[in-house]
Parts: structure tokens; C-alpha cells; sequence
């Protein structure tokens, strides 16, 4: 078993696994992204920002969609559908609300590029 260090005050987002033996396949579930991500992502990009699909970081349910770098500041934006004639918004799962609450640092829920822009500071 391996030794894992945390600073005083974090919360471990980690999730015991137990299977046949404990040596079996973990099931992840499938990242899928809202239509609107590829379209906020572009946009960052376009206006200097670097970007990172987070995809389910590594199994951990709730972990937002982009990690987003601009001028030495890191962001974590969760992106939502927006509210669409015969749709409803995009919302949070249990998962995703359960990490926002339990993590300490930024972290925005962003449904268009200019919520994106505004999160990262940027007032265009």
C-alpha cells in the first residue's frame, strides 16, 4: 500500500474500490461532455488561455470538465448545458455538488463562453 501526504485540511476525494480478491477491473464511468464544451474550450484557446479536458480525472466522480490556465492562475470549470426551448439547464449530479462543497479552492459551474470568460477574469 501506498503512502499518500495531504496537507493538513484537505479533503480526500478518494473512493475505496472492493471487488473478488481487490484486484479486479475498476469500472470508471464514461466521461461524456454538454454540446456547449467544445465551443468554451475553442473560445479559451482563441484568447490565449491553455486548457485541459479533465475527463473524469482518473475515475473520481464529481471532478469539473476543464482545467483552465491564464496569466500563472489556474481555474476549474464544470461545464452545464444552457436552458434550451423544451430543456431544462443542465444541473449538478449528487457527485458534483458533494465535490464543489467539499473543495477548498476556485471552482465555477459555466454554461457559455462568456460565463467561462468571466470565471477566468477576463471581461471582453
Amino acid at each position: 500500500m501506498r503512502a499518500v501526504h495531504r496537507p493538513a485540511g484537505c479533503v480526500s476525494q478518494e473512493r475505496e474500490v472492493s471487488g473478488a480478491g481487490g484486484g479486479g477491473r475498476v469500472n470508471r464511468p464514461r466521461y461524456q461532455a454538454d454540446g456547449n464544451q467544445a465551443a468554451i474550450v475553442r473560445d479559451l484557446r482563441a484568447v490565449g488561455c491553455s486548457v485541459q479536458i479533465i475527463e473524469g480525472a482518473n475515475g473520481t466522480a464529481g471532478v469539473p470538465d476543464l482545467l483552465v490556465g491564464r496569466r500563472g492562475s489556474n481555474y476549474l470549470l464544470e461545464v452545464k448545458r444552457p436552458k434550451a426551448k423544451g430543456q431544462r439547464a443542465g444541473r449538478l449530479s449528487a457527485e458534483q455538488r458533494e465535490w464543489h462543497l467539499a473543495w477548498r479552492g476556485q471552482s465555477e459551474v459555466v454554461s457559455n463562453t462568456a460565463e467561462a470568460y468571466a470565471a477566468v477574469g477576463l471581461l471582453l
